[in-house]
């Protein structure tokens, strides 16, 4: 009787910890006969699984495309067994939204230990429409490997009046509790082909505590690609906190009105507290990084931008500093900027820099590699809005180049409602970057459309920058490579003799190039034809998409690396 009792005990707790998978099948599902149990005896539809889901159910589909309208769900599953929506076996699944108007595809509120994997959700339109949205407070979501699309408002914002009228809504993490959401991951998706009126493509914003958005692409936004934004009173009110923002690709972010807004930035910290926004690649957007607050009497602080990539875009490489809000205690480190401020109207050309300050104290902007780009006679390396907003500001240890040399490096001051323009010199009288490098850093080929940015082993960036006591330029470079513990490198990259890895965007000089790594190489270069290249890599070469060689280039690869 003892045994049998045990064997009862056991079996039912089992059962309490056991998922149950539930399958869904466009073509051979059967929402009024199947059980959904088997790959046998799918349901049909989509909205059939979340009719009879449980917690910690699995909802697995299969390959197809399904229409499906204001998915909201409302169970939990639990730390060891997350309730999980994906597709199955890598299938391609989309989720339609079809002629549906101002609606929520995904719907998750006040949910926990919940993934959503692999899943393409696309068209949804109008007003208010949204892909995702997760609010409430929610805690342990996790958004991997899926797309969303075509999130479109369908009308243009023509006045300022219109913002908080006309709005699409990719992905959103709405923190709208007095308990903050928290444990968001979201991670290796795709946010792109979206008209999101006066909101962005991937949004975290007010009572949020605690979040990695990581390896996204981000891309064709008609405003800002990532926000992590607080300090707002009704939307969404809170402050998004302790959230990192990785290695994710952002290009493409253009907001179509320009007498509304012209700086629509790839990625933004609005009135975020102790973010760090971190080997990032940003490019052809408005404005590349921006780091800001948007409300009156409210301060971004504790924030840090370090080791991105960040070229072509319209206006300013990256800008710290509300144009209402402070920005303070916060620091700019070891970032790469390229030829940003290509701004041209066929008359004017912009005065925007590579970096611009506008309300800012108690910062540092230091170690960063700016190749400027030159425009008529001058080159804008930087630029201050209103010099009296700029209060016990590091900067220094920053490398400033343009092709013309540095008497044509020039700072410009906004001051009473126009441009004025200072020398190098006089910028460097006022106290700033005494240690600063104006000689060419030596990039491998800073040629567009991609340019290659990783420092030669002649480059003056080498060792030329500065370690904080705190470490706030982190342990790792762009390429996840280990910063040296003592003098470091200027830029994003810490050039090394045997790398840990490589993360390979731009195209290749002419002639022969080596790239040994002692773990990955990753690689969307395009190798022209008139190179010879050679990867070689203990653990793993990935040639990514968007990898091409071009017909009479030299092209190998072989697992031997360096050590």
């Amino acid at each position: 009787m003892k045994k049998e009792l045990t064997l009862m005990l056991l079996f039912f707790s089992y059962q309490l910890v056991a998922q149950r998978n539930i399958y869904v099948d466009a073509t051979s599902g059967n929402d009024a006969g199947n059980d959904g149990l088997t790959l046998n005896t799918p349901f049909k539809t989509i909205q059939k699984a979340f009719m009879v889901m449980i917690d910690k159910d699995i909802i697995n589909i299969r390959g197809g495309v399904y229409s499906a309208t204001n998915l909201n769900i409302v169970r939990s599953g639990t730390a060891l067994n997350y309730l999980t929506l994906k597709n199955y076996q890598n299938e391609t699944v989309i989720i339609d939204g079809g002629a549906a108007t101002s609606q929520k595809m995904l719907n998750i509120t006040s949910q926990s230990y919940i993934k959503i994997v692999g899943v393409h959700f696309r068209n949804s339109k109008g007003r208010n429409a949204y892909g995702l949205n997760i609010d409430g407070s929610s805690h342990h979501i996790e958004i991997r490997d899926c797309k969303i699309s075509d999130i479109k408002t369908n009308e243009l914002v023509e006045n300022i009046s219109r913002c908080n009228l006309i709005n699409a809504l990719p992905l959103k993490v709405c923190g709208s509790s007095p308990t903050a959401i928290t444990d968001i991951i979201i991670d290796g998706n795709e946010i792109f082909d979206c008209q999101t009126g006066c909101s962005e493509g991937l949004s975290v914003s007010g009572n949020v505590n605690g979040f990695l958005i990581s390896n996204n692409s981000v891309h064709d936004i008609s405003n800002i690609g990532i926000v992590a934004a607080g300090q707002y009173a009704n939307f969404c009110p809170g402050v998004a906190q302790n959230g990192i923002i990785r290695a994710n690709v952002v290009y493409n972010c253009v907001f179509p009105e320009l007498s509304v807004n012209s700086s629509a930035s790839g990625i933004y910290i609005d009135g975020g507290h102790n973010i760090i926004a971190e080997q990032n690649r940003v490019f052809r957007c408005q404005v590349g990084m921006q780091l800001g607050c948007e409300n009156e009497g409210k301060t971004a602080s504790n924030d840090t931008l370090r080791n991105n990539l960040v070229y072509d875009n319209e206006k300013w490489g990256i800008g710290v500093g509300g144009d209402i809000g402070f920005v303070e205690n916060s620091a700019v480190l070891n970032n790469t900027l390229f030829k940003n401020n290509r701004y041209f109207d066929g008359t004017y050309y912009g005065n925007f820099g590579e970096l611009l300050l506008q309300k800012v104290r108690n910062s540092s902007i230091m170690n960063n590699l700016c190749f400027v780009r030159y425009q008529a006679s001058n080159a804008v390396f930087m630029k201050w809005t209103n010099p009296v907003d700029l209060t016990n500001m590091t900067i220094n240890y920053n490398l400033y180049y343009n092709d013309n040399g540095v008497n044509s490096l020039i700072l410009v001051k906004h001051i009473g409602g126009s441009d004025n323009v200072f020398s190098y010199n006089h910028y460097l009288s006022l106290g700033y970057d005494s240690n600063a490098v104006t000689t060419d850093p030596q990039l491998l080929n800073p040629v567009f459309p991609q340019p290659e940015l990783h420092l030669k082993s002649n480059s003056p960036a080498l060792n030329a920058g500065w370690v904080s006591i705190d470490n706030k330029a982190g342990n790792n470079d762009f390429d996840g490579n280990t910063r040296k513990s003592s003098t470091i490198d200027i830029g994003a990259y810490e050039s090394q003799p045997c790398p840990f890895s490589y993360r390979l965007y731009g195209t290749p000089p002419d002639g022969l190039t080596q790239f040994k790594s002692s773990q990955n190489i990753y690689s969307i270069s395009s190798i022209p034809n008139t190179t010879g290249v050679s990867y070689q890599s203990v653990n793993k070469i990935e040639l990514m998409p968007g990898f091409q060689v071009a017909n009479g280039a030299v092209f190998s690869a072989d697992l031997s690396g360096c050590n």
